[in-house]
């Protein structure tokens, strides 16, 4: 087998950087800015990210659980729940066990998720945030009944949604992503 010298990877001016979609635009994943921040860049990411790091049934995207999550908020909070998990494009999805176990980690998503709502103009009060966190739950749970194989170990759930979830294509859950972006006031 033929080896490599890796040493001189990844070590230019843009080392610690990732290429954000559509334009291979660099990004520090740790310290975003509102000027990297796009819709394009989120809507596409999220729907290239798989749920539940992937130990589901068939593929399932982060941007498909943020629409369904919008979806059963209150008009005036389905922006805000469409975007709960936006900094999920830069970050990743890490799972909730990890993500809550890890401090520096739980506190750079709140700081990421921060500065996309303020990039947007969203103002993520508590009482949004409550709104949206029950809703995320319902549709996780939901999630777990339809892609997963033991919600019934989950603990104390909420309701589920009477309706079986059909995964959506990636390009689907892209595309009803920004449509619901810009339908409830999205401004780019």
């Amino acid at each position: 087998m033929e080896s490599f010298d890796t040493t001189g990877l990844y070590t230019g001016k843009d080392r610690g950087k990732m290429e954000t979609y559509p334009d291979g635009k660099p990004v520090q994943p740790f310290d975003i800015k509102e000027e990297d921040i796009n819709i394009e860049s989120i809507a596409h990411a999220l729907s290239m990210i798989c749920r539940f790091g992937g130990h589901v049934k068939l593929f399932y995207s982060v941007a498909e659980h943020s629409v369904r999550v919008a979806q059963i908020v209150p008009p005036a909070f389905a922006l805000a729940a469409l975007l709960h998990d936006a900094q999920e494009a830069y970050l990743g999805d890490i799972i909730r066990p990890i993500k809550y176990s890890i401090r520096w980690f739980e506190e750079t998503d709140k700081k990421a998720q921060a500065i996309i709502m303020k990039r947007f103009g969203i103002n993520y009060s508590e009482i949004v945030s409550k709104a949206v966190k029950d809703a995320d739950n319902i549709v996780g749970a939901t999630e777990g009944r339809d892609l997963m194989y033991h919600v019934e170990t989950w603990g104390n759930l909420p309701p589920f949604l009477p309706d079986k979830i059909v995964p959506w294509t990636s390009d689907l859950a892209e595309w009803r992503f920004k449509e619901m972006f810009y339908r409830y006031g999205g401004i780019e």
